[in-house]
C-alpha cells in the first residue's frame, strides 16, 4: 500500500484542491481589501475614465482543476488591475 500510486495521486489531488480553494479564498479577501482601500481613498482619487467595453474572450475547455486554477488566476489579475487603477488615479 505504501508504494500504491493511486494513494499518492489521491492524496496529491486533495492537497492541490485544498490549495486552490485556499488561493480562491485569499483572492476574495484581497478583493475586499481593495474595495475598502478605494472607499478610503475616494477623496484623493480622480474619476475613473470610461474605457472601451471589455471584449469577451472564449476560454479553452479545461479539466476541472485547471479551470479552478484559471478562475483564481483571473481573480488575481483583476486585483492587480484594480490596484493599478488606484495607483493611476491617486492625486497625492
Amino acid at each position: 500500500m505504501k508504494n500504491d500510486p493511486t494513494v499518492v495521486v489521491g492524496k496529491s489531488e486533495g492537497q492541490v484542491s485544498s490549495e486552490v480553494q485556499r488561493q480562491s479564498s485569499l483572492t476574495g479577501e484581497l478583493r475586499d481589501i481593495i474595495e475598502k482601500l478605494k472607499a478610503r481613498l475616494v477623496n484623493v482619487m480622480s474619476e475613473m475614465p470610461e474605457g472601451p467595453p471589455k471584449a469577451e474572450s472564449e476560454s479553452p475547455s479545461l479539466v476541472l482543476l485547471a479551470s479552478e486554477i484559471a478562475g483564481s488566476n483571473d481573480g488575481v489579475t483583476n486585483c492587480i488591475l484594480a490596484l493599478q487603477s488606484i495607483v493611476d488615479r491617486l492625486e497625492i
